[in-house]
């Protein structure tokens, strides 16, 4: 299979945290396509921070593209140069005050049909409460820390829909083992 060829590319809207662009490309039979909508925006880490008593964090956070209240992980941008588990470490920090250690990392792609960032999927052994939890201006969370078992009964009775955390439960049910 190829690839399209990239003929031209035209900015709609861009800002400090996300561009629109407008792209036109040559398929691979040579008939070209003009019109299609790409999103761009930084990578970024989801934390999956559990420990040995099968306790997770979660948060809840309004998120405006659906404009409800999501139940979701701990998650935050990569700075520039940062590596995803360092990303990772810091983010726990900031958003709810606790340590970690990074356990394994996976990189996915959230929307590769018109989005071009990575998510990175953590796997973490939950630490110790370290600070208060600082955030960003625009961030109002709520955290609490809940069983795994809970968590789970969440995403199947449709409470969870937040696919970062749903892809995460799964990693982390394939690495543990756990697949029942």
């Amino acid at each position: 299979m190829n690839k399209w060829k990239l003929l031209k590319t035209n900015p709609i809207h861009e800002t400090e945290w996300m561009s629109l662009y407008s792209d036109t490309y040559q398929f691979p039979d040579g008939k070209t396509g003009s019109g299609y909508l790409r999103f761009t925006r930084d990578d970024y880490v989801v934390i999956f921070a559990i420990n040995k008593n099968n306790e997770l964090i979660i948060n809840r956070q309004y998120r405006r593209g659906v404009d409800k209240i999501n139940i979701e992980l701990p998650a935050g941008v990569l700075h520039k140069g940062e590596k995803p588990e360092e990303a990772a470490i810091r983010e726990l920090r900031e958003e709810v005050g606790y340590e970690c250690t990074v356990k394994n990392c996976f990189e996915i792609f959230p929307q590769p049909a018109f989005i071009n960032f990575k998510a990175y999927i953590t796997i973490c052994e939950l630490g110790d409460k370290c600070d208060q939890a600082t955030g960003d201006d625009d961030e109002f969370i709520e955290s609490e820390i809940i069983q795994l078992e809970k968590l789970e009964n969440m995403v199947l009775n449709g409470e969870i829909q937040d696919n970062s955390l749903i892809t995460a439960l799964g990693l982390y049910k394939l690495v543990t083992n756990n697949h029942d």
